[in-house]
């Protein structure tokens, strides 16, 4: 009588880490797919704004082009821009090292 108690009671007990853990594993199932779409609006949000962005660059360079013309389209002018970038960029770079 002793023996079928004692495996009554480890039934049960499986039994009980069985639902625990079948809880557990729907609870994070859920919690992992609401982190999947958070993070899918954060990155539609961004790659909004992203796009919203190079719009705007795209309207200053054709402002730009269509205000300089075509003499402004030489070597000159892009070197001076190259110049203009290397500077800024290589000032940038000294101030984080």
């Amino acid at each position: 009588v002793h023996i079928c108690i004692s495996e009554s009671r480890q039934m049960a007990w499986t039994e009980t880490v069985a639902v625990v853990r079948d809880i557990a594993i729907i609870v994070l199932s859920v919690v992992a797919t609401l982190a999947v779409l958070v993070v899918f609006a954060k990155v539609t949000s961004l790659v909004d704004s992203i796009k919203r962005i190079v719009r705007g660059v795209e309207d200053v360079t054709s402002t730009i082009a269509s205000t300089v013309g075509p003499a402004g389209a030489g070597a000159g002018f892009l070197a001076g821009i190259a110049r203009a970038a290397t500077a800024f960029l290589g000032e940038s770079d000294r101030r984080d090292r």
